[in-house]
């Protein structure tokens, strides 16, 4: 269900839903941190029997969401998580992790949510379009880089970055593990000879 398909209301971009919807439908697990338009896109686009949590720091939002998604007709169960501690309630892994909550916790929120992503899924950061918004997300792959797969920045005309986990790599001198010499990687004179030469 993209494009036109897709109902909601709030404050998304219409490009912001369809690369939430085509996320989402390929997701069976999905966290999100701030209720509203986005929730709204979600519980439309995942597919039967898939899971969305949302952690949300007002009630009141809350609230309006789920009114939102009755007007719709959306009757989809979204389990409705309070911000505070929801590291210790909520459980990964989730192969989908959207952040958009209140600005002052974007990045507290990417950190602790960032374990309980799935290897493999991808975590969203909206409002990429905006230097803070940039700002937190590139910070955090800055952060995690070793378990960074890849980083999409708007993608699509969206003003949503995507960044993709991969279990962790760590840093290997590829002259150590590959035995080589110090002339093979240029901090020594070849030998004599090498490759026909004369000396």
């Amino acid at each position: 269900m993209y494009g036109s398909q897709i109902r909601y209301i709030g404050d998304i971009s219409r490009e912001d839903a369809e690369l939430l919807a085509r996320t989402a439908a390929g997701a069976r697990r999905i966290l999100e941190f701030g209720a509203g338009a986005s929730t709204q896109v979600l519980a439309q686009s995942a597919s039967e029997g898939a899971e969305i949590v949302t952690v949300e720091t007002k009630p009141d939002w809350v609230e309006r969401t789920r009114a939102n998604l009755r007007r719709l007709g959306i009757r989809r169960e979204v389990r409705f998580v309070p911000y505070r501690g929801f590291w210790r309630s909520v459980q990964g892994p989730f192969e989908m992790i959207f952040d958009d909550g209140i600005d002052r916790l974007r990045a507290e929120f990417a950190e602790r949510a960032w374990p309980m992503l799935a290897v493999g899924g991808c975590m969203l950061f909206h409002d990429t379009r905006r230097p803070r918004d940039a700002r937190t997300a590139l910070r955090h792959v800055e952060r995690v880089f070793l378990e960074v797969a890849s980083v999409h920045l708007n993608p699509e005309g969206s003003n949503l970055t995507v960044v993709r986990k991969q279990a962790p790599q760590a840093y290997v001198d590829w002259n150590v593990a590959e035995g080589r010499a110090r002339w093979e990687y240029g901090h020594a004179d070849p030998p004599p000879g090498l490759w026909g030469d004369k000396p």
